[in-house]
């Protein structure tokens, strides 16, 4: 379901035409502290590619870590989704006009060794979208646990109220994104 929500952020992208700058210029300042747990011949190290991939437009921007750190500015036409992807993972990045700080710190679970991401930014369009996601999320976790509760179930009665409830779960939905279209139309 995650899929239903980028592909909804994706239309309402396509349909930003009133009050929109000619163009949105972000900036994103990125850190590495990879603490004395890894070698330099893996992960993300000194002279490593970060890609900032954009996903709704044909884009693609590359550079560098330099002293743990890394930069990516630019224009583009309206805000828009990309992908920040490192070795071992990526991550998802809604861009306006605004300043990204990305932070990626190494963490060992025991078993492996993985990044773990972190972005800050005073940005209204990152911090509403990320909410309202956030939101909608929980209530996909809740569809699913019916979902799986009804596939599991041979009462007629239970089954009737398990479909119930996922009939109540995706008006709730339909209507976040209806009032968040509505209360937010330039985000």
């Amino acid at each position: 379901m995650k899929h239903f929500s980028v592909i909804i952020f994706f239309c309402i992208i396509g349909s930003l035409t009133n009050n929109t700058p000619l163009f949105c210029q972000y900036r994103i300042v990125g850190s590495v502290n990879n603490g004395s747990e890894l070698s330099s011949n893996h992960g993300v190290h000194e002279g490593s590619m970060i890609i900032l991939n954009f996903l709704n437009f044909e884009r693609i921007d590359t550079t560098y870590v330099q002293n743990n750190q890394f930069v990516f500015t630019g224009k583009i036409p309206y805000p828009s989704i990309a992908t920040i992807d490192y070795e071992y993972g990526g991550h998802v990045i809604l861009l306006d006009s605004a300043v990204y700080e990305f932070d990626l710190t190494l963490k060992n679970d025991g078993n492996r060794f993985y990044y773990d991401s972190e972005i800050s930014t005073k940005s209204d369009f990152y911090t509403t979208w990320l909410a309202f996601l956030d939101s909608n999320g929980k209530l996909e976790v809740q569809k699913k646990q019916y979902i799986s509760q009804l596939e599991n179930n041979k009462n007629n009665d239970s089954i009737l109220i398990l479909q119930d409830e996922l009939k109540k779960i995706d008006i709730t939905l339909a209507n976040h994104y209806w009032k968040f279209t509505n209360e937010c139309p330039n985000k």
